[in-house]
């Protein structure tokens, strides 16, 4: 049997000289040719190494995704520098990761810090709430998570956190910490910093089913005698809160050009919630008197119907509930109780749950089925006669 004699050195590699030799010198202008994946480009400015490597379960390079199956050509350097030995060695290390699923190349994950900057620009002009959530952000967020590369971010992480704001906050408010967090990772898996969202899988916060809290009569003259003396707006952000039914962010968010008149009455109409959706409300003749005091005190350069800031609303309101003895009551609340005065007045829950902006009746049925045996216009009357009859006893009970 004769034994096969071993290649030598100079013939492994001799198909590559030849496939250069046949290439002539500074002749290309697209795309590098290409020989058992190593690739040559000869052009003006001389003569480069690529390589060429197939992505069995796809990938990500230079800022573009190949789908499983693709190949990507790339650039090594100048030829020159490599033999043809080193340049297969390199195809050699690519195509290991690219079987694994690695990353061809290694990716700077920029910190939690650096990259929710860059997104509270985005959320600036977007968000309604963007000084709540920058608040979030800077006072909870940050001193845990700011100084971690995005992908360091772990369940565990999440999950240690939480339990230390469930120490110090009620679990309504870490909730709503979290919801901002899983907002800011979900964007950047999008961006393609992570590959999963840690939140997907740390632990739940309950939060227990809370009774709304409603305004009774009697509280709600006493409430509105008080807020006078606090600010002189806020008796009218009060009655409107109350009779539109509408949340503290939509009534901050409210522009005149919202404000629509029409021969069937005043309307509201605005986006709202995740979707945007646009929600019309009715005006009844409580609303519309507020309008008209508010659009006569308006400041030209100042499209909003309430010319003032969330937070000014919050302090203020906060102010009024402590001296009218309601520190129980918060703003929200206002918005309960104009869904209670609504289904005690006899509006059906579909046409309230319309006009409060919710997008089934699950909520509804769960607080106000059993107050409830109407269309819009009917359904603001309706609210309008029950929160003045509930006024006029409470007053005529006051000595």
């Amino acid at each position: 049997m004769t034994k096969k004699k071993p290649v030598s050195k100079a013939g492994r590699y001799a198909a590559y000289d030849r496939f250069l030799e046949a290439i002539p010198p500074r002749s290309m202008t697209k795309r590098a040719k290409y020989l058992h994946g190593i690739g040559v480009f000869r052009g003006i400015r001389g003569d480069t190494a690529w390589v060429k490597i197939r992505l069995p379960h796809g990938g990500l390079y230079k800022g573009k995704y190949y789908k499983a199956g693709d190949s990507v050509e790339i650039k090594v350097g100048n030829l020159d520098s490599y033999d043809w030995g080193e340049l297969e060695d390199v195809r050699k290390e690519y195509q290991s990761k690219a079987d694994k699923g690695e990353d061809l190349e290694q990716v700077e994950v920029p910190l939690f810090s650096q990259y929710v900057s860059d997104w509270l620009e985005i959320k600036k002009s977007q968000h309604r709430g963007y000084k709540i959530t920058k608040g979030i952000v800077d006072n909870h967020l940050a001193e845990t998570f700011g100084h971690k590369p995005l992908n360091a971010i772990t369940t565990g992480d999440i999950n240690r956190w939480q339990g230390k704001q469930l120490a110090i906050h009620s679990a309504s408010t870490v909730k709503r910490q979290k919801v901002v967090l899983q907002s800011i990772l979900s964007s950047a898996e999008k961006d393609d910093h992570i590959t999963v969202n840690p939140c997907a899988k740390s632990d739940s916060i309950k939060v227990p089913d809370k009774e709304p809290r409603y305004l009774t009569g009697l509280e709600l003259v006493t409430l509105l005698a008080n807020a006078e003396q606090v600010a002189s707006w806020l008796p009218d952000y009060i009655l409107f809160a109350i009779h539109t039914g509408m949340r503290r962010g939509e009534i901050a968010a409210l522009k005149w050009k919202q404000v629509i008149e029409s021969p069937e009455g005043v309307f509201l109409r605005f986006p709202t919630g995740k979707t945007q959706k646009i929600r019309t409300i009715h005006c009844g003749e409580t609303v519309r008197d507020i309008l008209k005091r508010l659009k006569a005190n308006k400041k030209d350069s100042d499209d909003r119907v309430f010319q003032m800031s969330l937070t000014t609303v919050i302090r203020k309101w906060r102010e009024a509930r402590e001296v009218a003895g309601l520190k129980d009551v918060r703003i929200q609340d206002l918005r309960a109780t104009s869904a209670t005065y609504a289904a005690l007045s006899g509006v059906d829950l579909r046409t309230l749950a319309g006009r409060l902006g919710h997008s089934d009746l699950t909520m509804l049925e769960r607080h106000y089925a059993a107050l409830t045996g109407s269309g819009a216009v009917e359904a603001s009357g309706k609210i309008e006669v029950g929160i003045n009859m509930a006024m006029e006893q409470a007053q005529e009970k006051t000595p």
